[in-house]
């Protein structure tokens, strides 16, 4: 069995999505809360949503989206600002 499936991917997608949408809405906030805040709705989609959902929690999944959205948000920074 893979360690990721499409729907870990499409979800790693969505939050990079979200993360990068935020970082250019909200320019005004720090970098380091909006990574922390999406990494509490990650954790939180993991341990609460998917287990409610009949899913069972994956924490390689988790790692790819923590990593996704932090890229995602670390990259519209440095697009925005011209530095890290």
């Amino acid at each position: 069995m893979p360690v990721f499936t499409r729907h870990a991917f499409r979800v790693a997608i969505l939050f990079m999505a979200a993360g990068l949408l935020s970082r250019f809405t909200f320019r005004l906030f720090q970098t380091r809360w909006q990574i922390l805040i999406f990494w509490a709705l990650i954790v939180a989609y993991q341990l609460i949503l998917r287990p409610a959902l009949g899913r069972r929690v994956s924490l390689a999944s988790m790692a790819l989206d923590l990593l996704a959205v932090t890229a995602a948000i670390v990259a519209m920074k440095v697009a925005i600002e011209g530095q890290l």
